[in-house]
């Protein structure tokens, strides 16, 4: 969520700017996932995420991806943003 007072939220505001629907953002992030070939953690716990998706790659990036396909499975009404002022 843009924070008030910020140009990216007057763009926000005017509607130049759209915010990733629940399962875009999901999608995104799985795609990044499923691309990283490295030897390293993965933690994606910020409460601007909509799935808190850690591990250690490459052996945890199966499990990983199938939370994220789970949380695909799921309505977007299961997700909300969270507010700008807990950020």
């Amino acid at each position: 969520m843009p924070v008030p007072n910020t140009p990216l939220y007057a763009e926000y505001e005017k509607g130049d700017f759209v915010l990733l629907s629940p399962h875009e953002a999901i999608k995104e992030t799985r795609l990044f996932i499923e691309n990283l070939h490295v030897n390293s953690w993965l933690l994606s716990d910020h409460i601007s995420n909509y799935v808190n998706v850690n591990g250690k790659l490459p052996a945890d990036q199966t499990k990983m991806l199938e939370l994220l396909d789970y949380a695909l499975r799921l309505d977007e009404s299961h997700f909300s943003r969270a507010d700008h002022r807990h950020l």
